[in-house]
């Protein structure tokens, strides 16, 4: 299973319209829809002790979308949080593996959050495997000579 969690961050003062929005892609998670949903009911209260409120906005299936939302959070903070987040799902999530950080600011409509994401992880596992096709073609390899 594929999905994209994404965190709202707030300005105390204007609880309407996010300041930061950050997501990540996570994919090969071995796990169901109700398996992940308890996972994140259970860090999210971890979280919110150690970080400050979570509020939960949505975890659509239809959309693969898991999202949360914050006024408690402040510039260096919200990237702690979301660090914090993606290694819930690496060591809690059997074999699911995530992409970098995306900013999403501006963006509110989970269909597009995903695509955005989705699209960012692809172009960067194109790069990496671009990178290493590059190193193993640039890299000089010399057969044994033969004798005739």
């Amino acid at each position: 299973m594929n999905a994209v969690f994404y965190f709202h961050f707030y300005d105390p003062s204007d609880d309407f319209t996010p300041t930061r929005s950050l997501a990540f892609y996570a994919t090969n998670m071995s796990t169901t829809w109700e398996q992940l949903d308890e996972t994140m009911a259970l860090c999210a209260e971890d979280m919110d002790a150690k970080y400050g409120e979570h509020c939960m906005l949505i975890g659509r299936s239809d959309l693969n979308t898991i999202g949360y939302a914050s006024s408690y959070f402040e510039g260096t903070r919200q990237d702690q949080v979301m660090e914090a987040w993606r290694n819930v799902f690496v060591q809690r999530i059997r074999g699911c593996v995530v992409g970098d950080v995306c900013d999403v600011t501006g963006v509110y409509n989970p269909d597009e959050i995903f695509q955005r994401v989705q699209d960012a992880y692809e172009q960067q596992q194109s790069e990496l495997l671009r990178d290493r096709l590059n190193e193993h073609v640039t890299t000089p390899q010399t057969a044994p000579l033969k004798k005739m």
